[in-house]
């Protein structure tokens, strides 16, 4: 076992331990910007499927409308209502363009991730 000193490896762990924290706690900021965003702009019943979607699309920002029924527990009627008024606040823009198949994404919450992967050296942020 060698012999050398440890305390630059120890030193260099504990501030990337701590920027990590730092990074961490302004993806969550960030995120919760966003939905404040949306919330401010949504005029819905205190119930309706709207509210629980926000939380769903801050943890899967790329989702099909049998996910939201699935997550949600509403039909497919309430769950494209739903998703209708986040595209209407810009929390949701619509994907691919099959019929069948079609996939809503959170560009807020996908640059929001970019810029947090950013920060930590993992990839340059995709332009807007």
């Amino acid at each position: 076992m060698s012999k050398g000193d440890l305390a630059p490896i120890v030193d260099t762990m504990a501030q990337a331990l701590a920027d990590a924290v730092v990074n961490g706690r302004q993806l969550v900021a960030d995120l919760r910007e966003v939905r404040a965003g949306w919330a401010a702009g949504t005029r819905a019943r205190a119930d309706a499927a709207v509210w629980p979607l926000m939380d769903l699309v801050l943890r899967q920002p790329v989702l099909g409308t049998a996910l939201v029924q699935r997550e949600l527990g509403v039909s497919h009627t309430n769950a494209m209502k739903a998703i209708g008024r986040l595209v209407e606040v810009g929390a949701l823009t619509e994907v691919g363009g099959r019929r069948r198949s079609i996939l809503w994404q959170s560009p807020p919450v996908l640059s929001a991730l970019d810029a947090f992967a950013a920060r930590g050296g993992r990839r340059e942020q995709r332009a807007p």
